[in-house]
């Protein structure tokens, strides 16, 4: 779910501030009035974008259901992202001076 990829990166310092709000507020309410203004803000122009939070909204909200002491780990964390870190440092590098390529 890349909701900048939807966007001109003219627009990615604004989009990133408006999801911020959203990701950052103090409550679950204020999260939703946050994706009603991102929606008003983006909507018209950029509305695939907008459907990408509108769509998953209750998956993106999901931490705000836990207590908030929680909610830091929870919003920083991304299993996808740390499984494939795990393997990414562990692999070796490919490069077009390796000696593989000088023998093909």
């Amino acid at each position: 779910m890349n909701v900048l990829e939807s966007m001109p990166k003219s627009v990615h310092p604004r989009a990133k501030a408006a999801i911020r709000e959203i990701t950052g507020a103090e409550s679950k309410k204020e999260a939703r009035r946050a994706i009603e203004a991102f929606t008003a803000e983006f909507g018209a122009k950029w509305p695939k974008a907008v459907s990408k939070i509108v769509d998953e909204k209750e998956a993106l909200l999901t931490y705000y259901d836990y207590p908030a002491e929680h909610w830091r780990h929870l919003r920083t964390s991304n299993p996808i992202e740390n499984r494939h870190t795990q393997y990414a440092h562990r692999s070796p590098a490919c490069s077009s001076s390796s000696s593989f390529a000088e023998r093909a």
